[in-house]
């Protein structure tokens, strides 16, 4: 009997070592992938339509001609680079075939739920947790992450989003670990750089600006030395930032880093405002605000000029430029990741612009959806679910903790963060424009339930 007990005390410390936990985490995640996969994305017919031809495309230009132009020499700059690099070395290893691409990205994404333990940890142990708390806080934040409908659907996409909120996750861990340390401005300049990189990815407009004010006012110490962390921490972010900038100054002697921006602006923006403002179709207010541009046969002065006419029509019409912001927000704060699953389910076909903004219409096509995939409701209901928890996790924080944030700059500063990451959909609100900030919104809203709404003092 005794070495019975001898036995089952070894194997359970044995168990009980970090990194098989990890690799438990790990397995589980990657097997919830596989399983959402075979039942939801084997047969995608939206597998490079939309943004993932954009960037298959410009992956196989890659490597037919070794850099980012196609066969006639035109080069391309309507995208960031990062992912279709990605996926070219994934097709050089492979060939190309865009499955693999997508294998080797599930065994990637698998590791989020690892990652966002340490991280949530981190954070934990940075605010002065109860140890018992940060401990409880990170499992169930890591657990979540496993299941998460977004993380699920975008492992399984040639979209950006997956890879895009496991290197912004990176980047927040190091700037909690450089929060706390004494060697702050060599991690915070690796934090930089590791926000660069995320910039290649996809563009963050205004937020490394923002994030720059918010270290200078957040992190500890004297006013000097918090000056030189965050010059750090732009400079780190620069320097991967100017390497795009550069390439695209030496091929066309202007500074710009795509050129996307313009249609983006004018399509999703001023043409939606336009027609707020005028209380006309979306095709009409398209060809009355696209009349006004002057044709350029350079993509990047053509992009310029209709960034130009966004502009003057987003500020004209600024009572509609506010609402639609608004609505925007709230579609990126409250929005269901099965919404993709939707499209695919329909083989692509997106719901029209009319009619867009009613909210309510909006929420009838999650209730009961008609799709062929009977599964796919399941998945929206239990996402209704779980985002409604969270929702009310989040609004009793901001109710009854509000003032615990005033003692928790680090705390502050990630969700100001949250904030800015928000404010840069007020042009195209999307669900999955919010998976990088996910792990810190769900963490929020389970630090409410565990801390419990009406306890007093700061309780945790």
């Amino acid at each position: 009997m005794v070495h019975i007990l001898l036995g089952a005390g070894l194997w359970t410390k044995k168990w009980a070592k970090p990194w098989i936990i990890i690799g438990i985490l790990w397995a589980f995640a990657l097997l919830a992938r596989i399983v959402f996969y075979a039942l939801f994305l084997q047969e995608n017919p939206c597998l490079l339509m939309f943004d993932s031809g954009h960037y298959h495309t410009m992956a196989v230009h890659l490597l037919q001609q070794g850099s980012f132009c196609d066969a006639m020499g035109v080069y391309d700059f309507y995208r960031m680079p990062g992912y279709p690099f990605f996926l070219a070395i994934c097709y050089k290893i492979f060939g190309v075939w865009p499955q693999a691409a997508i294998a080797l990205q599930m065994l990637i994404a698998a590791c989020m739920p690892v990652q966002i333990l340490f991280l949530t940890r981190a954070i934990g142990v940075a605010c002065n947790f109860r140890l018992q708390l940060t401990k409880q806080l990170s499992w169930i934040v890591a657990v979540i992450m496993i299941f998460h409908v977004g993380a699920l659907v975008f492992s399984g996409l040639l979209m950006t989003d997956m890879l895009f909120a496991m290197a912004f996750s990176g980047f927040l861990h190091l700037l909690v670990k450089a929060y706390v340390r004494a060697d702050a401005c060599q991690l915070i300049l690796f934090a930089g750089v590791l926000l660069g990189v995320c910039n290649l990815v996809r563009p963050l407009i205004f937020l490394p600006f923002v994030l720059v004010g918010l270290i200078f006012f957040l992190f500890p110490g004297k006013w000097k030395q918090r000056a030189f962390i965050a010059l750090s921490f732009l400079a780190g972010w620069g320097s991967v930032i100017c390497c795009w900038l550069i390439r695209n100054w030496l091929l066309t002697g202007i500074c710009f880093l795509h050129t996307l921006s313009g249609p983006h602006l004018l399509n999703h923006g001023a043409v939606r405002v336009y027609a707020m403002a005028k209380n006309t179709i979306h095709e009409v207010a398209r060809e009355a605000v696209c009349e006004q541009i002057s044709l350029h046969a350079s993509s990047i002065l053509a992009s310029q000029e209709q960034e130009r006419i966004a502009h003057k029509v987003l500020l004209a019409h600024w009572p509609q430029t506010i609402h639609l912001a608004i609505i925007n927000c709230i579609k990126t704060v409250v929005g269901l990741y099965s919404s993709e699953l939707l499209v695919i389910d329909a083989a692509g076909e997106l719901p029209s612009y009319e009619g867009s903004c009613n909210l309510i219409q909006r929420a009838k096509r999650f209730i009961y959806p008609e799709v062929r995939n009977v599964l796919i409701r399941y998945i929206c209901w239990v996402e209704i679910i779980m985002q409604f928890l969270f929702m009310v996790g989040l609004g009793g924080f901001a109710l009854f903790r509000w003032r615990f944030l005033w003692c928790k700059p680090l705390l502050l500063l990630l969700i100001g963060i949250c904030v800015c990451i928000i404010a840069t959909t007020a042009i195209c609100g999307f669900a999955r424009l919010r998976l990088p900030i996910e792990p810190i919104l769900i963490m929020v809203s389970v630090l409410f339930y565990l801390s419990g709404a009406r306890t007093k003092g700061n309780g945790l």
